[in-house]
């Protein structure tokens, strides 16, 4: 699966691919897990493509910084 960030005008800000496998509550058991439907949890993610992403508040205003780019928290790009 392909998880892609937009920004207002449509423009790409960033994509993720990802995988995983679940089996939930009423889902059948797939072929190879352990005894009794075991799950598997996903003990760390670790993702080395994207910029430090920040968080502040300026002015009472909620800002994200990542990279070189500052944004509020709709996705405005502000300086």
């Amino acid at each position: 699966m392909t998880i892609t960030a937009k920004d207002n005008n449509g423009a790409t800000l960033d994509e993720q691919s990802v995988s995983f496998r679940t089996n939930g509550e009423g889902e059948e058991e797939e072929e190879g897990e352990g005894e009794g439907g075991e799950q598997e949890g996903l003990d760390q993610i670790t993702n080395d493509h994207s910029p430090i992403t920040n968080k502040i508040i300026r002015n009472g205003q909620i800002l994200i910084l990542r990279g070189d780019k500052t944004s509020t928290l709709q996705g405005q790009e502000v300086k």
